[in-house]
Order: structure tokens, then sequence, then C-alpha cells
């Protein structure tokens, strides 16, 4: 009996051992036929529609057409400034240009015959070079030009005609208070064209030219911000002896 145990347990331990791998394979092969479960993948949730998101696509079509006709506006704003905007010959003359007129009465005689103005009127030309004393002091470059009606009695018979005066020269302008006193010379160009009067000698002319000094003076009152008017005295001494008082306007520009 005890011999038969002892045969028997060896061969016990030898079917366990047989029978164990089948059950594991049984069990791995029955893993690999199991219907395979796909992984779940990133799936993109779309968020509800609401009346807020429905609007913002035409919130963005708006914002973007409101910037467009600001950038058109702002265009046509910078070439209207274009347009306005002053040359470099109006930039250059700013402030700097003065155009004025006198009109009064004029005194003027020769060495030849005895001379009769009845009256004067110029046009002048300004231009602003520098100031001095905190701009208290200005001085400016000048042309004239001065044509006169004159009467001339030379040797019996009288002539009449045009004295025209061409003035190159400069003043300077002196602000006290609210006055601007002025004070300048000039040189002149006179030329005169005269026919004569009297019948039988209607083919006669008298013809005098020469060159002049003349000095000048006057005070300027600011009416309106461009415009400026006064009295002025001239002297001349040289080919023509000359004498003007006349009344000044300038337009500053």
């Amino acid at each position: 009996m005890l011999n038969l145990r002892q045969h028997t347990l060896p061969f016990l331990m030898l079917s366990l051992v047989v029978s164990l791998p089948a059950p594991i394979t049984q069990a791995k092969g029955l893993d690999e036929l199991k219907p395979g479960v796909d992984e779940p993948k990133d799936v993109k949730t779309e968020k509800p529609s609401t009346p807020e998101t429905q609007a913002a696509p035409a919130k963005v079509k708006s914002e973007k057409g409101k910037a467009t006709e600001k950038a058109k506006e702002e265009t046509k704003a910078k070439e209207e400034a274009k347009k306005k905007e002053p040359s470099k010959t109006s930039k250059a003359l700013a402030d700097k240009l003065l155009i004025g007129t006198s009109f009064g009465w004029m005194r003027v005689s020769h060495s030849e015959g005895d001379w009769h103005a009845s009256g004067a009127t110029d046009v002048r030309a300004s231009y602003y070079i520098l100031s001095l004393m905190k701009d208290k002091l200005k001085l400016f470059g000048s042309f004239r030009y001065l044509p006169a009606d004159v009467v001339v009695k030379n040797k019996g018979q009288e002539f009449r005609g045009v004295l025209e005066s061409y003035l190159f020269g400069g003043y300077a302008n002196y602000l006290y208070r609210s006055v601007n006193f002025t004070g300048g010379a000039e040189l002149a160009f006179s030329t005169s064209s005269l026919k004569a009067l009297d019948s039988y000698v209607n083919e006669l002319d008298l013809t005098q030219s020469g060159a002049s000094f003349v000095i000048h003076g006057g005070a300027q009152w600011t009416l309106k911000e461009k415009v400026e008017i006064g009295p002025t005295v001239a002297l001349g001494f040289g080919t023509f002896t000359s004498t003007q008082l006349a009344a000044n306007v300038n337009f500053k520009f």
C-alpha cells in the first residue's frame, strides 16, 4: 500500500504540471478573440448656438467696415490738406511781403524849365529781411514805382506829360507802443516824356532823365492784422528835386 502511494504521487504532480498551461493558453486566446474596443479619440464638441455667437460674425464685419471707412476718411483728409497746403513760394512770402500804395501832393523841379506836378500815386513792394531789438526794429528791402503828371514851361513853350521814377532801396520800422515809425532811403532813376501843348510846335517833344537820392519817413498804424495806414514824407535830391506828402496803405501777405 505504501509503495502504491509512493508511485502515485509523482504521477499526480506530473499531470498537474502538464495541465496548468492549457487554461492559461486558453485564457490568452479568449482575450485575443474578444471584439476590439476603439480607444476614445479627441472629439471637438460644438458650443450651443446663442444670440451672442450668432451676432459675433456680424459684429466683426461691422468693425472691419468702420475701420475701412475711417481709413478712407483719413486718406481723403490728407489729400485735402495737401491741396490746401501753401506752396513753397507762398511760405517764403508769408508775413514777409508787403504791397502798398500812396497818394498825395508832389512838387518837382529841374534845372531846365519850370516844373509843376498836380499829384502823384505810387505802388510799392517791400520784403522783410531781419529783426533787431527783440522784433521792435525790422528791416525791409523795397521797390517803388512813382508816376507823376507834370506840366513844364521851357523857353516860352509849354509841355505836358508824365515823369516816371523807379526807386530801389530799403527802410526800417521801429515799433513804439502801437505805432510803427518808418525811415528809409532810395536810389531813384527818373525819366520824363513830354508833349508840346502849342499847336505850332506839336511835333516838338521834351525828354529829361536822370538819377536822384531820396530819403523818406513816416508813421504807420495797424487797422487790422494785415492792414497798415499812415502818412509819409519823401525828399529827393539830384537831377530832379522833389517833395512828396502822401498817405500810405500797406497790405501784408
